[in-house]
């Protein structure tokens, strides 16, 4: 079996693809029976910090070789705490030895937020995935605090199979098209969305998707409810429209508030896009808060701006005339 050694992924930032570096460190424990087996790492949105109500846990997991078969099976060994991870083995009892190419991940009613997959195959070989790239296709997405090579922290995409305000119920991954082989790789974000590079739907195996094939957009039933439309940009928008009949956001989720000094973190972008859900956020660099709730965005009080702001000190929403708003927050987080 080949050592485990740093690899290349395809990421978007900014709609500018980049390539990204896993440490060898990053990589996941090789099979424990290499013959019939691959693993697969799922690490949740967090790392110095934690992104809150990220842990949760996985439904099926199932790979598929280059030939669009299914090769074998998994599941999460109960739920993955926020900001960590876990190694799951993918027993491959109907191709042992075969590439698992393909990876599907259904969700379930304990939704998490996905910052990066990375595999191990059979013979050794590795592919990664980065959370980025649901964020630029559509999926709704958060901030995470992971850091991927020497200092990229890609977004996490969200899965959940009841839909309390995000989108994706499960996503399918053609992971060779993540991992950068050679030089001449593509570098439109749109090539990457579309399938059979990357899939998400509203659904999960358990509310209507196909058992055991590959999920092909041309062939899925799309109609105009969120509840069964793959998730593309277009229906991403469409969705977000009619949010009326989804939950609101978790106790967990309304009670914490994550301050970032991450200039890579704008509180402004989490406010003004139609897809990201979380926590309440401030962005330091940005001198901003944003509301998530209401997607309201706020300068943070300071000298020069005394009303119409967020004070991070006391929590508390100041108003023309200086009347405040006191928000309650039982966790109070702060990534550097």
């Amino acid at each position: 079996m080949a050592a485990a050694v740093a690899i290349d992924v395809i990421g978007v930032v900014s709609g500018v693809i980049g390539i990204f570096q896993f440490a060898q460190d990053q990589m996941p424990s090789n099979p424990a029976n290499p013959a019939d087996s691959s693993s697969l790492r799922i690490h949740l949105g967090g790392g110095a910090g934690t992104v809150p109500n990220a842990g949760g846990s996985l439904g099926a997991i199932k790979v598929y070789n280059e030939d669009q078969t299914i090769i074998g099976a998994g599941s999460g060994d109960g739920p993955i705490p926020m900001g960590s991870f876990q190694d799951i083995t993918i027993t491959q009892g109907y191709g042992p030895g075969q590439q698992p190419t393909y990876v599907q991940i259904s969700g379930t009613d304990d939704g998490v937020c996905i910052a990066y997959l990375i595999q191990t195959w059979p013979d050794g070989t590795q592919r990664g995935w980065l959370g980025d790239m649901g964020q630029a296709c559509g999926a709704t997405w958060g901030y995470s605090n992971v850091i991927v090579g020497t200092d990229h922290k890609p977004a996490c995409t969200w899965l959940d199979q009841d839909h309390s305000g995000i989108l994706s119920g499960s996503m399918q991954i053609h992971m060779q098209d993540f991992t950068n082989l050679t030089t001449d790789y593509s570098t439109d974000p749109a090539h990457y969305c579309a399938w059979p590079a990357m899939y998400f739907d509203a659904r999960t195996e358990n509310t209507g998707l196909p058992d055991n094939q590959l999920w092909e957009a041309p062939v899925l039933s799309v109609t105009a409810t969120a509840a069964t439309t793959a998730i593309t940009p277009t229906a991403a928008k469409r969705a977000l429209a009619n949010r009326r009949g989804q939950k609101k956001r978790s106790r967990k989720l309304a009670s914490t508030i994550v301050g970032s000094h991450d200039k890579a973190h704008s509180a402004v972008q989490l406010c003004q896009s139609e897809t990201s859900y979380g926590s309440d956020f401030v962005s330091f660099a940005e001198g901003v808060f944003c509301d998530m709730e209401t997607k309201t965005a706020w300068p943070l009080c300071e000298k020069s701006v005394k009303d119409e702001c967020y004070d991070w000190e006391t929590h508390a929403l100041v108003e023309k005339g200086g009347r405040t708003t006191k928000k309650q927050y039982g966790d109070v987080q702060k990534w550097e």
